[in-house]
């Protein structure tokens, strides 16, 4: 028997027919085409555009399922046909008259279903929108809504700003700008006149403006300059270069954003299996996995913030070092490879994994983290760094306000551009915000490389360290670097081909006296892309062959 659950839809009393067909290998198609409620027959293009044509009217949508496209495209089109259909006269207002408040309030389920279907809204993000429009309802009562013309549009766009201003809190950045709680109700009361203009068939005489969110020029300035995004680097480092593996779990975890930018809901959620060990020519070298996250409830989730959250951060060798320990801990007393590193807890020889300590753990880590900005007197040092002051209060209160652990995940994004000489498109990868290429894995040798990028640059746990390469140079990992040990056999002589794309450097060379080396200069690869940074990638320093003078 054929299952008709999806050729049939139904909108504001229009009934809609539905046919679907396989097109190419992995794709439907569906033609949708609205019924007549006069009669029951299909619509022509002549009833409902006034075009010359006697042929049913047949929307096109393309889709993977049947289910995804009744469910997720559907609702949209016959929203826009039910309009089609009262501009061309076919359906008819009612006379009677809606109260706005009622209307919301009984349609609020499905007003965010169908919007969060058809914009592909986060849960987190339809949870925030359900919040606001539970706090915009009450200013909509006693409007009907079709006397809701433009002016008594923006009347109510002004109640909605003067409630959300009120509650607003005292330390907010700019009073000039209409704060983003009220953008999100003014939002969501467009979306809910675009709904019951659509969807539910009733006349609104309000046409919703488009918000704008262009910021001011004061906000722009203290992005630039008060959200702690660059601290003295001696503030970071001397706290990461104490770090031992019997400090403090929640400073570990600071030691941790420091060094990999994660965001706290990444740290907390890392398992006794996230970090990993690599063994090569240049010794041990150590990467976090990163696989899931804590949640809102406390719950450590597989579902991460973007879809590129899925990766592989390298870890400075010194703290990957003091992680491994604690692995070793854990495993020698329970090798659950569900077990969080930070959270499982040890008592009387035991070891507990208890979800109810994350809010403790989180708060620990912001007081610590408090404490030890204001031991080293970050805030006063990060003002007297600061470029222009035009209002010293409000510009503070910004400052305080970002000194937080998402503050060192900004800081690390400063340090790899400036100093660790990455690309804007591998920041991204590290940072978790990449969702250009879908996550893949990387195999060891890549993961290696990974890891010495790190190591020959200056992290908050060590300063920069040159890599030793062996003879065998050529079966080893090549990355950016400013300077290379060379090991060669004594008494000997080598010839070092480098290519240099820096116009301006100079290459030397020195050897223990026993060696005799030469360096030669290579022209550049016609294909070879300059980058805005510090250290170029592999190509641009790689030794391309060592050779022994004397065979």
């Amino acid at each position: 028997m054929r299952n008709n659950k999806y050729n049939r839809f139904t909108s504001n009393g229009v009934s809609f027919s539905i046919r679907y067909s396989a097109y190419g290998k992995a794709q439907t198609r569906a033609l949708v085409t609205p019924l007549d409620p006069r009669n029951g027959k299909r619509l022509t293009k002549r009833q409902l555009y006034g075009t010359d044509s006697d042929y049913p009217v047949e929307a096109t949508l393309y889709g993977t399922t049947r289910e995804e496209i009744y469910t997720r495209q559907v609702p949209a089109l016959a929203a826009d046909l039910v309009i089609d259909m009262f501009r061309a006269g076919i359906l008819h207002p009612t006379a009677e008259y809606h109260d706005l408040y009622a209307l919301a309030s009984q349609l609020e389920s499905e007003f965010l279903t169908y919007y969060q279907n058809v914009r592909h809204w986060r849960d987190t993000t339809a949870h925030g929108y359900r919040q606001q429009y539970r706090l915009m309802l009450p200013l909509l009562r006693g409007i009907r809504a079709e006397r809701l013309d433009q002016a008594a549009y923006q009347s109510v766009c002004d109640r909605i700003t003067q409630e959300a201003e009120s509650t607003r809190r005292r330390d907010a950045i700019d009073e000039k700008d209409t704060s983003s709680s009220a953008q999100t109700r003014i939002f969501l009361l467009g979306l809910l006149i675009d709904y019951l203009r659509g969807v539910e068939g009733i006349e609104i005489p309000a046409v919703p403006q488009a918000q704008s969110t262009r910021a001011s020029n004061r906000w722009l300035l203290m992005q630039q300059m008060d959200m702690a995004r660059e601290y003295p680097a001696d503030i970071i480092t001397a706290f990461c270069r104490r770090l031992s593996a019997d400090s403090p779990v929640e400073h570990l975890i600071i030691g941790i954003i420091m060094d990999t930018g994660l965001r706290i809901s990444e740290a907390l959620g890392l398992l006794f299996g996230s970090i990993r060990q690599l063994a090569g020519p240049q010794g041990p070298q150590y990467y976090l996995m990163v696989t899931g996250q804590i949640n809102d409830a406390g719950k450590r989730s597989v579902v991460v913030k973007t879809k590129a959250g899925y990766r592989c951060v390298p870890l400075s060798a010194e703290l990957g070092a003091l992680l491994w320990q604690r692995r070793e801990r854990l495993a020698a007393c329970c090798r659950r490879i569900d077990t969080r590193l930070f959270l499982a807890q040890f008592a009387d020889g035991r070891l507990a994994d208890d979800s109810t300590v994350v809010q403790q753990v989180r708060q620990r880590v912001a007081d610590a983290l408090r404490a030890y900005l204001d031991e080293s007197h970050a805030f006063a040092r990060l003002t007297a760094l600061r470029p222009y002051t035009f209002d010293a209060s409000v510009q503070n209160r910004q400052l305080t306000a970002n000194m937080s652990h998402h503050s060192l995940r900004r800081n690390y994004c400063t340090d790899l551009y400036a100093q660790g000489g990455w690309s804007q498109q591998q920041i991204d990868r590290q940072m978790g915000h990449d969702n250009s290429a879908p996550a893949r894995g990387l195999a060891p040798r890549e993961l290696y490389a990974l890891c010495l990028q790190k190591q020959v640059v200056v992290t908050p746990f060590h300063d920069q360290q040159p890599l030793s390469i062996p003879p065998d140079a050529a079966d080893n990992p090549t990355v950016p670097a400013n300077r290379l040990w060379v090991s060669v056999p004594p008494h000997s002589a080598v010839t070092v081909a480098w290519c240099d794309p820096e116009p301006g450097s100079e290459i030397s060379s020195t050897g223990n006296g026993c060696v005799c080396i030469n360096v030669e200069k290579l022209p550049l690869p016609a294909d070879f892309a300059y980058r805005d940074s510090p250290l170029l990638d592999a190509d641009a320093y790689k030794i391309l062959r060592i050779e022994s003078a004397f065979g």
